[in-house]
């Protein structure tokens, strides 16, 4: 059963350089991680300080080793001590594999 985890944060103007090379190291964690099949970073074109990461798995079991690792947690916490708030997560899986097609 693959995965889709909606990742938004809140990045206020003059934090984006700073918050860059977190995301970029997040981001190549990921990519060693099993499971990871990629990702895309999406900023909402209405507000320039929210960004959302659309994070693909290979299975939910995958995305889960991930978010417990704790080379993920200890950039992540890095993340959110800069943004002053913590990311926000949401878990989707294609419907076809929730109703077991």
């Amino acid at each position: 059963m693959t995965a889709r985890i909606m990742i938004q944060r809140r990045v206020a103007k003059g934090l984006e350089a700073e918050l860059a090379p977190l995301l970029a190291q997040l981001r190549y964690l990921a990519r060693r991680s099993p499971g990871y099949l990629g990702g895309e970073t999406l900023r909402n074109a209405d507000d320039s300080e929210q960004q959302l990461v659309i994070s693909n798995w290979a299975s939910l079991s995958d995305w889960e080793r991930w978010v417990e690792s704790q080379e993920r947690q200890a950039v992540q916490k890095e993340v959110d001590e800069l943004l002053g708030e913590p990311t926000w997560y949401q878990v989707f899986i294609p419907e076809d594999d929730r109703l077991g097609s």
